[in-house]
């Protein structure tokens, strides 16, 4: 993608040939024709209801430990608080010395303070863990719309997903070529296009090619496992 020497303040892909091809297609027209090739995709319903069902089963199962490490958390600080009571009662008792009263509410207020800043992680990796389950979500039933709502980096990793490449020349995509791991959905029927004469799609029946890394998928046969697996067995990738 260049921006300089075409327009001021619009941003332009051009030709990846290291020599130039002086063919510029604007930023804006290239990325809203990819996303109207997401239009087109749709996941089965059998595939929908798996990954619906193991997500659940997967937020379910973290909700349930986040609930039991922050009760743990609640008496711990609660235990303490009493504590700093009694101390508060003895010192104005007269029980005990003010250096010690120093002493003891020192060691409470850090002891209280690692145990609201373990809260705090706590609940950010609850957010986290819902926000995926969120898009996980999404993307199962919608996924146009959840690549328009995704962030810059999570389109990247969309793209990635369902995309190889596409091609492009004046300003028009001509070819859209599966990514290696959306081939084999479409091949194991997990996944198809709304439209079945969808036009400009790379045939996809001899496909034998490498994985993308960042889904953590090695191999081809890693996936046709992961696609046949019961629904106790399959992994969800992380989205994030």
């Amino acid at each position: 993608m260049s921006q300089s020497g075409i327009k001021k303040g619009i941003a332009y892909y051009h030709c990846s040939n290291r020599f130039g091809c002086g063919k510029y297609s604007e930023q804006t027209q290239i990325e809203e024709q990819v996303a109207e090739k997401f239009k087109d995709l749709q996941f089965s319903d059998e595939f929908t209801n798996l990954v619906i069902e193991k997500t659940k089963h997967l937020f379910l199962e973290k909700r349930r430990t986040y609930e039991g490490r922050k009760q743990g958390l609640v008496n711990k600080k609660t235990a303490l608080e009493g504590k700093r009571k009694v101390a508060e009662d003895k010192l104005f008792e007269g029980i005990i010395k003010d250096e010690d009263f120093t002493r003891i509410r020192s060691e409470l207020s850090t002891d209280l303070k690692q145990i609201d800043d373990e809260l705090t992680t706590l609940e950010d990796q609850k957010e986290i863990d819902i926000d995926v389950a969120q898009e996980v979500l999404l993307l199962t039933r919608d996924i146009y719309k959840a690549y328009k709502k995704a962030s810059f980096n999570l389109k990247r990793q969309y793209l990635s997903f369902f995309w190889e490449r596409f091609e492009v020349a004046d300003g028009v995509i001509l070819k859209s070529v599966s990514s290696p791991l959306f081939a084999e959905l479409l091949i194991a029927e997990k996944a198809y296009f709304k439209n079945p004469n969808s036009k400009n799609v790379e045939n996809i029946s001899d496909f034998g090619g490498v994985i993308l890394t960042d889904l953590r998928l090695r191999t081809v046969e890693a996936i046709r496992t992961w696609i046949n697996n019961t629904p106790d067995e399959i992994y969800v990738p992380e989205l994030v």
